[in-house]
């Protein structure tokens, strides 16, 4: 998973696959260690207890530690399964660290810094390729994502700079200027729809979670990709393309650069609802729906017993803080939509019947802000995954020792 709220959600799933494991198996369970999964930081898992009778964790709060087994012990006493699980633990903790992992500060890496919407996507793209654990159907949404918000980055953002350096001079020609609005109005639509399907994916998750990935198949997601770029093509493409040719004339200059709808304002007003109003609602009632999903089934959780939790921390308490983070993240995440978009498209309505009503300096840093999101994505989403920032990580890692 790519955000806040994975270590949330991956605690609903494993408990669901512990459950399942627990009833098939041919054995009685006594007690089970459970491995600290990637999506799991030490301090949610000293927060948040399995409630599976049948399984304990010995995690304390504030001490961090990484366990690399899993024991399933079998007609064994419940003190002497404990026995072994604390030395295991000890052992782990005695072992001294890799000097790769000590807390060194780093300068900040030139490339990011000059161009996070190129830096910080290529580095998700690298990380998705090389690593197969990452290669799953959310994260497959996410690479997406980060295809997007590089090309606008390589195509939308530096012409554009041209553009307005040049004091609104374009002097690229009229063909490659319908071609640049075509591809940058087709990114920013679906850069919005790609979070309404990663919003819908976290949604299933939820909902139906151990049974998400037997029918959310990578197949699945191909499909709801595939249809949300013939969406994102087809509202502005042929406007952008033929829209001189219905009217019978050009109404932009010829070393200019604009869509020739610009001052039309039935057109703009209905394209800016679906490209804007109507992600926007979507987003919002998918989140919220998230978190009553999530709220609901944490109360279910923690109403059942749990027996062997030898540190067990009240479950009303672990609960709270649970809704809280989900809250938040999800809060985060409707807010930094709203706040990149909603001043571009209101802005744009505006000048659809009133050109003189919002100056131009105003307007283009508007639609800078809106191209700003495509820089935070990654921190939005697939840098708060652990196995993604993990190798990320190496990967900067890699390119100081080259250079």
């Amino acid at each position: 998973m790519g955000s806040h709220l994975s270590p949330i959600i991956s605690e609903i799933y494993m408990t669901e696959l512990e459950d399942k494991a627990l009833l098939t198996s041919p054995f009685t369970p006594i007690c089970c260690f459970r491995k600290e999964d990637d999506t799991e930081g030490p301090h949610h898992l000293a927060s948040t207890r399995p409630q599976n009778p049948h399984i304990s964790t010995i995690a304390q709060p504030g001490k961090i530690m990484s366990y690399d087994v899993v024991d399933l012990f079998t007609n064994v006493p419940r003190d002497e399964a404990l026995a072994i699980i604390r030395r295991k633990v000890e052992g782990i903790r005695a072992k001294p660290k890799h000097p790769s992992h000590s807390r060194k500060h780093h300068p900040p890496h030139p490339f990011l810094d000059d161009h996070p919407a190129v830096g910080g996507n290529i580095l998700i793209i690298i990380s998705y390729i090389r690593d197969k654990q990452l290669q799953t159907v959310h994260n497959m949404y996410l690479l997406n994502l980060a295809v997007t918000d590089l090309l606008l980055g390589m195509i939308s953002m530096p012409f554009y700079a041209v553009y307005t350096v040049t004091e609104w001079h374009w002097p690229f020609g009229q063909g490659f200027c319908k071609f640049f609005m075509f591809v940058d109005f087709a990114l920013c639509l679906e850069s919005v729809l790609l979070i309404i399907v990663i919003s819908l994916d976290r949604l299933i998750l939820v909902t139906k979670g151990a049974a998400y990935v037997s029918e959310e198949t990578f197949k699945v997601g191909y499909i709801k990709v595939g249809l949300s770029w013939v969406l994102a093509l087809s509202l502005y493409g042929p406007a952008i393309i033929g829209w001189d040719y219905w009217v019978g004339e050009s109404i932009v200059e010829p070393e200019d650069c604009d869509v020739e709808f610009a001052h039309n304002f039935k057109f703009t007003l209905v394209t800016s609802l679906i490209e804007f109003f109507v992600p926007f609602l979507s987003i919002s009632v998918l989140n919220t729906l998230i978190y009553i999903k999530i709220r609901k089934r944490a109360k279910i959780f923690a109403k059942k017993p749990n027996t062997l939790d030898i540190h067990a921390t009240p479950a009303s308490s672990s609960m709270k803080l649970n809704n809280l983070k989900a809250a938040k993240a999800l809060a985060v995440l409707v807010l930094a939509l709203a706040v990149c978009w909603a001043p571009y498209t209101i802005s744009t309505i505006i000048i659809a019947f009133c050109d003189s009503c919002i100056t131009s300096d105003v307007y283009e840093f508007l639609n800078w802000l809106l191209w700003f999101k495509s820089c935070i994505n990654p921190f939005l989403y697939a840098l708060n995954s652990a196995r993604f920032t993990h190798n990320i990580k190496k990967l900067l890692q890699c390119n100081r020792r080259c250079s």
